[in-house]
């Protein structure tokens, strides 16, 4: 009887703090994933969200913002782009997301172009407003050389912002 109180003790202490860690994890997210954006500044992110929003500018021309414009991840990180369209007549409807160009080099590493993984980088046919088919989840190969990329957007609009790789988290 006591071998058996005394396991069950034992199982008690043991089961209680993963209980409350677990509980824990799954009633808040972090803040920063419950955005759209979130860079992985200063140190870098195995994900980073990025917000594309499409708008008018004065000249009824489809303009993109892109926030935000410099993200730092890691290589085999995840991008996730969510795209709105609010252009009511963009010259073309798709959106591209361009192979990454070497901008500067980090450390001892040479740069060098590369494309996305585990996805096609354009959105063939951009729906209006925030519409989930406007939503691209690529990753950053796992040899990636570190450095800081430009990627071009193309399409209904242009515009080139960074992505900085880093050798790991």
């Amino acid at each position: 009887m006591r071998l058996r109180i005394r396991t069950l003790v034992s199982l008690a202490v043991a089961v209680a703090p993963v209980l409350t860690s677990v509980s824990c994890c799954y009633m808040r997210k972090p803040p920063h994933l419950e955005t759209d954006t979130f860079s992985g500044e200063p140190k870098g992110s195995a994900l980073v969200k990025v917000l594309v929003t499409l708008s008018d500018d004065a000249e009824k021309k489809c303009v993109a913002k892109v926030v935000p414009d410099h993200v730092i991840v890691f290589r085999g990180s995840a991008i996730r782009w969510r795209v709105v369209n609010n252009c009511t007549a963009p010259k073309e409807k798709f959106l591209k997301f361009t192979q990454p160009q070497p901008r500067k080099n980090v450390g001892d590493y040479v740069a060098k172009p590369w494309d996305y993984r585990f996805c096609t980088a354009t959105i063939a046919t951009l729906a209006r407003g925030n519409d989930e088919k406007n939503v691209l989840f690529c990753e950053v190969p796992e040899k990636v050389e570190p450095g800081i990329y430009k990627y071009g957007l193309d399409g209904a609009a242009k515009v080139d912002p960074d992505v900085e790789v880093r050798k790991g988290g």
